[in-house]
């Protein structure tokens, strides 16, 4: 006598129907963990992003106490420069930009040095996503 197959049809959806069930439960239990482990990617690559806005600040922090690529007069105006691309360990890859502009000037008359204080900003650009890291410098002038 053989046994009838409608009986196994039943017992693999019963089957699928657990699963499902179980699937359903652990979802809400899940879901924070999923979403908090996104939210730390995006902490990590603005992190790692600020590393690397810090190295490019010493770049050319170095740069412009040397005055190597710049001049007294190019720094009186605005300078826009845009570096090569940068990948992140996400494998995102961000175009880099670094604005430098004046914003005070300070004439010590009786010293004969003028002392520039300029705003660098460092952005890294994704698609719509934009990161911006400004600092600033005082660096000593020629003199007059």
């Amino acid at each position: 006598m053989k046994r009838p197959i409608r009986k196994k049809c039943i017992l693999l959806l019963e089957m699928l129907i657990a699963l499902m069930l179980v699937v359903l439960c652990f979802y809400p239990l899940l879901k924070p963990h999923i979403k908090t482990y996104g939210l730390e990617l995006n902490r990590l690559e603005e992190m790692e992003l600020g590393r690397l806005s810090r190295a490019t600040y010493v770049d050319l922090k170095k740069k412009l106490y040397e005055k190597d690529g710049f001049s007294w007069k190019t720094l009186c105006k605005p300078i826009e420069e845009e570096f090569d691309p940068v990948t992140t360990s996400l494998e995102h890859t961000y175009k880099q930009t670094n604005k430098i502009t004046e914003l005070d000037r300070c004439n010590k008359k009786k010293a004969g040095i003028i002392y520039l204080l300029l705003k660098i900003e460092i952005l890294f650009e994704r698609n719509s996503k934009e990161f911006a890291f400004p600092y600033t410098l005082l660096i000593k002038g020629e003199s007059v």
